[in-house]
Formats: C-alpha cells, structure tokens, sequence
C-alpha cells in the first residue's frame, strides 16, 4: 500500500516535534495537525488515533531508513570498503538527526502497550528486517571469500551484531563522533573482528 503526501506531511511533522524535543506522549491530535498545517478532521481520515499516527510515522522513517542501507549494501564494491561506508553511516546519522533515533528517543515515555501491545504483528514484521539487512551483509562477504560459505550463518550474524554494537556503543558515548579518534578506533577494532583478521 503506497503512502500518500498527505500521510507524509504528517509523518514529516511528528519527526519534526520529536526533534524539537517535544515529548510525543503529550502531544496531542490537535498539535500534529498545527505542524502539518491541515485540520484534525483530516488526520482522522487516514488514522484512527494519536497512537496509530506515531507507529505509522516510526514505521514509515523505518522503511526509509532500511531502503537507503539495502541500496548501500547492493552497490558493488569490495566487502571491507562496504563495510566501512557501513558503519560510517552511523556516525554521520548521529550528526544529521537519524529520525528512527529522534522518534524512539521520544517515544520512550510512551507506553509498550501504546507501540507494542496493540499492534504486535505489524510491529513485528519491522524487526526481521534487521536479520535481512545483516544476511545481505555476510552474503557479500561470502560471495567475496571473506566468510567460509560452510560457516553457520547464525554465527555469522551475531559476530558481525556483536562488533557493530559495541562501535555503535562507542559512538553513542561521544560527543563528536565524527572527531573522536576513540571513534575511530573501535571502527578499526570493529573491522579487526568483523574481517576475522590479527
């Protein structure tokens, strides 16, 4: 089902008071449809509560979000130089406003039976998604004899979760990520892990 501009005017507004800091637990109909500049009957057209708009904007920043990395991960280019562009994404999501993190940021508040509870299978299909993105990753690698093809997959996967945490980690900590050369090094480290090398 495609997402008319409409939906995406409001979806745009949500994120735009997240990043204001507005607490999205507050926030009312009214003041979403004053950000997308249309009235709350119009809103109501397309969804039937405050809740339902959230999830659906978390959803749809999602979406975008996940399309841009598979786009990323189908160009081809050797799997370490993949890699990095990779995990230097997050670093320069952190200076652009990743809008998955400003929503879940200010989402936190809001209870799980609001964004879980509710809608556990439409929440649910959302999270396969990652192992998707995470097998298309190993595939590469496999495909350009860094991983063993025999290799569990499984395995495969929570290696490269686990290094990618812990740099994520190390971004999260600081307070220029892009300058921080403690950054710069758990890259390295996380690579030194991912490509399996000394």
């Amino acid at each position: 089902m495609s997402t008319t501009e409409k939906e995406i005017k409001i979806y745009t507004a949500v994120f735009q008071l997240a990043k204001e800091g507005k607490d999205l637990n507050s926030l009312r109909v009214q003041d979403i449809a004053d950000a997308a500049d249309m009235g709350k009957g119009t809103l109501y057209e397309y969804f039937g509560s405050k809740d339902e708009i959230i999830e659906k904007t978390i959803e749809y920043f999602f979406s975008i979000e996940v399309d841009l990395i598979k786009k990323m991960i189908a160009v081809d280019e050797p799997f370490e130089e993949k890699l990095r562009k990779f995990m230097l994404s997050f670093v320069h999501r952190t200076q652009k406003y990743s809008s998955m993190e400003v929503l879940v940021t200010h989402t936190e508040k809001i209870s799980a039976t609001c964004l879980l509870e509710k809608n556990k299978e439409r929440m649910a299909t959302l999270v396969p998604v990652i192992a998707e993105i995470l097998d298309q990753i190993i595939q590469v690698g496999i495909n350009q004899k860094i991983y063993n093809e025999n290799e569990d997959r499984e395995y495969l996967s929570f290696s490269l979760m686990s290094a990618l945490a812990g740099f994520v980690m190390c971004i999260k900590v600081s307070d220029d990520p892009l300058h921080d050369p403690n950054v710069a090094k758990a890259m390295k480290s996380a690579m030194r892990l991912i490509l399996n090398k000394e």
